[in-house]
């Protein structure tokens, strides 16, 4: 283990993680710098079967990385994966917080949430991107889990994962900023991640940070549509579609996909938005008030209300 001090960024999915990675959490002028990809953490942290993990080979590929951060500088380990996945229902969630607190014992953790119908919203569509061909409704009504993971509502119960690592971390350790405080003023909410981090407040400018700039942009309800259809159909067969009906090469399926991209233009707005409230109404029905109890002790644990960023209490 380590006793540097260090950022654990940890998710969730959704949040605006690739805006942090890209702009604040790799910028020397901020006082971070990332000494680890995503994908090495990835492979190296989070993704070892539990059986196959050793702390040991773990810790000396992290002081490796950690040995090279020149002093002054503030390492950020940041990956979404950290607090599990959504399309499995982030089962993985406590061991790999077992993980971080015997690497970083003194590990600062950041945790970003959002409202839990336009994450799971945000999430569906991303799945849809990713090659996924099942509808909206029957992504989020698993009826069996027993032999593989699926999507489960309560990986957005918020307050089982924060209090898990207020526990292990200690409350005064951990971070909570909701997404929405970035939509709304995305200075405050770096000047809070600068402040938790470096425990004092952040007296600089942000001029060079391009606030306004998503880095994931959104789908229409048009796309969307047409690349379920494509995914059933032609689609590649990956970990999250294994039904294609006539799976063909990625060459063929980038032809397709393109030819429904180049539609997107003349397909009128009220269609789209059909499309996309159909969805939308579809998830308000299944998470119903399934939510409120986990906002309430969220709000409690983070001491913010929650309810002024349109979260359900």
């Amino acid at each position: 283990m380590t006793d540097q001090k260090v950022l654990l960024h940890v998710g969730y999915h959704k949040t605006g993680t690739t805006w942090l990675q890209n702009y604040l959490f790799n910028n020397e002028k901020y006082g971070f710098v990332s000494p680890m990809s995503t994908m090495d953490m990835m492979n190296i942290i989070a993704l070892p079967n539990p059986l196959d993990f050793s702390f040991e080979t773990c810790q000396s590929e992290v002081d490796k990385r950690l040995e090279q951060v020149r002093s002054g500088l503030m390492p950020v380990f940041s990956a979404e994966r950290f607090s599990g996945h959504p399309h499995s229902g982030g089962y993985d969630s406590k061991e790999i917080a077992d993980r971080l607190k015997v690497l970083f014992p003194n590990g600062q953790v950041l945790i970003c949430i959002r409202e839990q119908k336009k994450v799971i919203l945000s999430c569906y569509n991303q799945y849809i991107k990713k090659g996924g061909a099942i509808s909206v409704g029957a992504y989020l009504h698993v009826l069996d889990r027993t032999r593989v993971p699926l999507f489960d509502f309560r990986h957005f119960m918020y307050h089982r994962l924060i209090g898990y690592y207020q526990s292990v971390f200690g409350k005064e350790n951990v971070l909570i900023l909701p997404y929405e405080i970035f939509t709304r003023n995305s200075q405050e909410y770096v000047s809070r991640i600068m402040e938790f981090a470096t425990g004092k407040p952040f007296q600089g400018t942000m001029d060079d940070l391009p606030t306004r700039r998503m880095t994931n942009s959104s789908i229409t309800g048009f796309e969307l549509s047409m690349r379920r259809f494509l995914n059933f159909t032609i689609g590649t067969r990956n970990s999250i579609n294994q039904f294609s009906l006539r799976p063909l090469s990625k060459k063929y399926n980038d032809f397709f996909f393109g030819i429904a991209q180049k539609m997107k233009p003349i397909i009128p707005a009220f269609v789209n938005n059909a499309i996309m409230r159909r969805i939308e109404n579809k998830i308000a029905e299944l998470s119903g008030d399934r939510f409120c109890e986990s906002n309430r002790i969220t709000s409690e644990l983070i001491g913010m209300d929650l309810l002024q960023f349109g979260y359900r209490l």
